[in-house]
């Protein structure tokens, strides 16, 4: 059975379809414009040219990065564990926080409906959440770390990536509604806005994963502005990715799903394109 979108939703469909191409950036700032020898740096090279193409700057800038990080909750359980999470994070005692300051990044932390309940969401709901997420990118922003932790994240990332692969007639953003939650949905929301401002996006985790996966299933293309920071290990995870046909900046073994993944991809690029002196 088809679904039905709500109006404010499928808007948002109608932008998510009409994307603009990722590679057709504005003319290059004047200045100097050569690019590192290629594979002198490896894979280091093809992000900075990857965020060259997108974004119409050569060299690319990073004089303002930011990582978005969409605290949920999914499941029955684990409202403490989150509102300890976003303690920690608001205080400035976990990892991502440390990160940050050791990058020179900026750090935004939404708590999306933490005891709220975990039912799925109308689709008014959703498109609020979407709309919201928006909001995380500004303009001036040269880099975006997105990530969607929280109790029960996997899980949620799970049943939708089946939904979206698995159900036939389905629309994925209603997809994205019952199964996302407004965590998923508001980083679905934050893609979209980074692909509108031609902002490049590193994700951090299953659940920031299969929230782009909702945009991909409606525009093929929609993820080109994206790199996977961490290589899953085999299962769901490592199925969607090869699906998607993201590759992984690194593989480290990193488990944790906060946006510190992300975070280190930002160090690596921020050493691969310092520039020597004259």
């Amino acid at each position: 059975m088809t679904d039905t979108l709500d109006p404010s939703l499928a808007e948002i469909r109608g932008l998510i379809e009409g994307l603009p191409a990722w590679g057709d950036g504005h003319a290059p700032d004047s200045g100097n414009t050569s690019v590192p020898e290629a594979g002198s740096l490896g894979l280091l090279d093809g992000l900075a040219a990857w965020m060259g193409a997108g974004t119409g700057r050569i060299p690319p800038r990073l004089e303002r990065p930011r990582a978005a990080v969409f605290l949920g909750r999914w499941g029955e359980s684990g409202d403490a564990d989150a509102a300890s999470t976003l303690d920690a994070l608001r205080a400035g005692r976990a990892r991502p926080n440390a990160l940050c300051r050791a990058y020179d990044a900026e750090l935004r932390v939404y708590e999306m409906a933490i005891g709220a309940g975990a039912g799925g969401l109308t689709q008014q709901q959703c498109a609020a959440a979407m709309a919201y997420g928006m909001t995380a990118v500004e303009e001036g922003l040269d880099l975006l770390c997105l990530a969607a932790p929280g109790p029960g994240a996997s899980e949620a990332a799970a049943r939708l990536s089946g939904s979206l692969f698995h159900e036939a007639g389905g629309d994925p953003l209603a997809a994205l509604a019952r199964h996302g939650g407004h965590a998923l949905a508001a980083l679905a929301g934050a893609l979209a806005a980074a692909r509108v401002a031609r902002v490049p996006v590193i994700l951090d985790g299953f659940a920031a994963l299969a929230a782009a996966a909702a945009l991909h299933c409606l525009n093929r293309s929609a993820l080109d502005h994206c790199v996977l920071a961490q290589q899953p290990a085999a299962g769901a995870c490592r199925q969607l990715q090869e699906r998607l046909g993201k590759e992984s900046v690194f593989d480290l073994g990193i488990s944790v799903e906060d946006g510190s993944a992300a975070l280190l991809v930002l160090g690596l690029l921020r050493g691969a394109l310092a520039q020597p002196d004259a």
